[in-house]
């Protein structure tokens, strides 16, 4: 896949170390107050997701919205909302290195770390 090179795109970047990520999508997140991360679009799981460079979601970056994220088979995102909890616990301490983003939470401190994870074929919560 080609990549926007972690390009600014308005206020949002995506960074390229997931850009570059063969079959990794991007979904659209609603922009306006109140809608939380809620995909803009129904579908999403299907056909309303699209690669870093599909000019639907260039364009709805550089309008002021928001991405997330449809991985794909073998990468996996431990989303650490609960970070201070999780450090008191051990947890974080015990992930391997790996590319880790700051997320954009702003009543605690929250990180994603982006694995491979081979054979993983659903999503876990804890």
């Amino acid at each position: 896949m080609k990549s926007n090179n972690g390009k600014n795109l308005g206020a949002i970047t995506i960074p390229p170390q997931l850009t570059e990520l063969n079959d990794i999508r991007f979904i659209l997140i609603d922009k306006r107050e109140g809608h939380g991360k809620k995909p803009k679009e129904r579908g999403w799981q299907n056909d309303r997701n699209y690669d870093a460079n599909a000019p639907a979601l260039l364009g709805h970056l550089r309008g002021g919205g928001n991405y997330g994220v449809r991985t794909c088979e073998g990468i996996n995102c431990f989303d650490a909302d609960e970070f201070e909890l999780l450090m008191e616990l051990g947890i974080i301490q015990r992930l391997p290195k790996t590319f880790t983003v700051k997320t954009g939470r702003t009543s605690s401190v929250g990180k994603h770390y982006w694995l491979k994870v081979e054979g993983l074929k659903k999503k876990i919560i804890l």
